[in-house]
């Protein structure tokens, strides 16, 4: 209960955090983690709860590695994958020591979900994966 309540007060410093030059306004950025995919908040194992978003907003999906590793095997036609990076997090996460950063744009409206294998799983179990329902809504 510690760490989820420290992952969630760590998004919501996130959102109120200023953002940098050259990068969208805090308005338009949303994160998500691996909260979203783990009880109470997921509705069924591996099935994250869903987000809207509205197109030209920035996604940012934060999913805890090292020993796992994680890639976006399926990204729907409302999203532009971007750039994926992993940064340093020792102990953020039991057992785990780094976390996987993967950016989208919303690019056109619809509904899709992005769906991310865990190799070994880890924290997705069952079935090694992830899968975070996007709407994309029209301005």
């Amino acid at each position: 209960m510690t760490r989820r309540t420290l992952t969630v007060a760590t998004l919501v410093f996130l959102a109120h955090w200023p953002a940098a030059a050259g990068a969208p306004p805090q308005a338009n950025t949303y994160v998500l983690s691996q909260a979203f995919c783990l009880p109470p908040q997921a509705t069924a194992p591996g099935t994250c709860r869903g987000q809207s978003l509205p197109v030209g907003a920035t996604l940012e999906i934060q999913l805890p590695g090292t020993p796992s590793t994680w890639k976006a095997v399926t990204v729907p036609p409302t999203l532009k994958a971007g750039a994926t990076k992993k940064l340093a997090s020792p102990g953020r996460i039991d057992g785990t020591r780094e976390i996987y950063v993967f950016t989208f744009t919303a690019t056109a409206a619809g509904e899709g979900t992005i769906v991310f294998q865990e190799a070994p799983a880890h924290l997705s179990k069952p079935g090694g994966t992830f899968g975070f329902p996007i709407t994309v809504t029209a301005r």
